[in-house]
């Protein structure tokens, strides 16, 4: 699954679940740009992100 980010500033990203390492800085009011996307369920998928990013001792990068 992918979709775009864009940033409260309007940088655009394209994520991947596989390839985008996410930081809290970046998602942290972003919202989510793709008009086939089931928003909620990409709403449930930032939110359990930031949660993880919340809990850390792990790899990923949460600024």
């Amino acid at each position: 699954m992918g979709w775009t980010l864009e940033t409260p500033e309007g940088e655009r990203i394209d994520v991947n679940a596989w390839n985008w390492r996410p930081t809290l800085a970046l998602l942290e009011g972003a919202r989510v740009l793709d008009p086939a996307l089931d928003y909620s369920a990409a709403a449930s998928w930032l939110r359990d992100l930031r949660d993880f990013c919340h809990a850390a001792p792990h790899g990923f990068t949460c600024a």
